[in-house]
């Protein structure tokens, strides 16, 4: 990556560590705010003759960062099943899921992988009598260190946020806030606060040293996760000796701004062709002409002896400008390559609608959510062991290793591909319809419920018809241009 956007401080803090100027960087980009990094990469100060105002207005992005991002976002699948047959354990966990508001934890899990490279989770709980564990979103920005010992193993996480307290006067409706940096420090088994004493004013307190004072609070885990962190830490490509995984959004930096600087040459370039340059030779605008739609622009010659006569001349662009679209289709397919993605190029040259295609293009990105899902599942396994200790349903022998189960289509695919893969699944007797209904997260009373009703419509309750009828399955053989035998029962 290069390291334009980083030379001047008006863009980031230089006093923050290089990863922390990467994502801020990200972070610019994903919401337009990247004038300058675009002006350092691209312009010389040397040559320009404008104010930076004038130069703003010739600047246009598209948000490609973005764009990109929120692709591979949206290709990411859904995590709401877990590995367990006990009906009790199930509707335990998919009421606190939604308690915990797990689909947009999960989302921006999804989101952070991809823009920042680490999703952190603090766990906790509401007061003493709550059993569900909760999770806060941390911003990995903050999340300054992840120490490690020897053997490259984490023993601390050090965490550095500013604080809001806000308050409503009752009499004015006014809102006064004080804002403090508070640190803390994640170990095994405990999490230590250190939040900073402020006077009347909202000044921090110094001690005779000078030095800050902070109220230091230690808040002790739960016996249900004693020995673990009081957070999860979901990596995405990280190599054992570092600290922090690789940040995937940073390969789209460079490729962004490119397309930034293109998209500003077009939109100048169009701008010309709808205003061509008009320049006079030997003469003048006689009065009132105007430059305007169907009007008359009239020239005098400015030689009075009759030797020159006065000419107007339209300059304009007259080529077709292939180069220009040339350059800013390779740098989109270079950005949307570097994400893993299928690019835009390859996609208008197919034209195709089929979703198995699409998928066997997107291969890259797919190994690379994968890896996000694999990570996902590993890492929020202590949440739901921490769950079920909580609610005394426990079991080490069942529940060790309890957690999402993987999805069978990693990106995200149509109801008619997964049915169709249920139903071969069945076929070929590696799982059982009950097997489908769990996976489908239906307590065993709801199942016993749909098999009954569709039992008695189907008009024969000596025998289970419950999973799908022959035309359900003519339907979803049609639909995916495949032999109905290989998912008919």
């Amino acid at each position: 990556m290069a390291v334009y956007p980083f030379l001047q401080d008006s863009f980031v803090d230089k006093s923050l560590s290089s990863r922390q100027q990467i994502l801020e960087t990200i972070n610019k980009l994903r919401i337009g705010d990247s004038f300058q990094a675009f002006k350092e990469k691209f312009i010389l100060d040397k040559n320009i003759t404008i104010t930076d105002e004038e130069l703003k207005k010739l600047y246009i992005s598209y948000n490609f960062m973005n764009s990109v991002i929120k692709k591979i976002v949206s290709y990411c699948p859904n995590l709401n099943v877990v590995k367990t047959r006990d009906d009790f354990k199930r509707r335990l966990i998919k009421e606190a899921l939604n308690e915990i508001d797990w689909k947009g934890i999960e989302n921006e899990n999804y989101d952070t992988l991809e823009s920042k490279g680490d999703s952190f989770f603090e766990i906790y709980f509401n007061d003493q009598e709550d059993k569900t564990p909760r999770l806060r979103v941390l911003d990995s920005k903050n999340m300054i260190r992840a120490v490690m010992d020897s053997m490259n193993r984490y023993k601390q996480y050090v965490y550095k946020e500013w604080v809001e307290d806000s308050n409503a006067d009752y009499a004015t409706g006014n809102v006064t806030t004080t804002r403090r940096e508070r640190i803390i420090i994640y170990e095994r088994g405990r999490k230590i606060i250190f939040d900073p004493m402020l006077d009347d004013n909202g000044i921090q307190k110094l001690d005779k040293d000078n030095k800050k004072e902070y109220n230091v609070e230690i808040i002790q885990n739960r016996d249900s996760y004693i020995n673990d962190f009081p957070l999860i830490h979901i990596k995405g490509y990280k190599k054992q000796r570092e600290e922090f995984s690789e940040v995937p959004a940073s390969e789209y930096i460079d490729p962004s701004l490119t397309l930034d600087s293109i998209t500003s040459d077009v939109r100048q370039i169009n701008r010309m062709l709808g205003y061509p340059l008009i320049i006079i030779v030997d003469g003048v605008p006689v009065a009132g002409a105007e430059r305007t739609p169907g009007g008359l622009l009239g020239v005098t010659s400015t030689d009075n002896a009759g030797d020159k006569q006065a000419i107007v001349k339209d300059i304009q662009i007259s080529n077709r400008l292939d180069s220009v679209f040339k350059e800013f289709n390779l740098a989109r397919d270079d950005l949307y390559d570097k994400a893993g993605l299928m690019t835009p190029t390859l996609r208008e040259k197919l034209n195709i609608d089929s979703s198995r295609v699409i998928q066997q293009l997107n291969l890259p990105s797919e190994n690379k959510i994968e890896l996000y899902v694999d990570n996902t599942i590993k890492e929020t396994q202590l949440w739901f062991k921490i769950l079920l200790k909580e609610n005394d349903m426990y079991s080490e022998e069942t529940d060790k290793n309890i957690g999402f189960m993987k999805p069978k289509f990693i990106i995200k695919s149509s109801a008619f591909d997964e049915l169709l893969y249920e139903q071969s699944e069945i076929k070929s007797n590696k799982k059982s319809k009950q097997e489908i209904y769990i996976e489908s997260d239906e307590s065993d009373k709801d199942i016993e419920l749909r098999k009954k009703e569709i039992n008695e419509e189907l008009g024969d309750d000596n025998k289970d018809k419950s999973f799908a009828s022959n035309e359900l399955v003519d339907k979803v053989a049609n639909g995916q241009n495949v032999d109905k035998n290989m998912i008919s029962n």
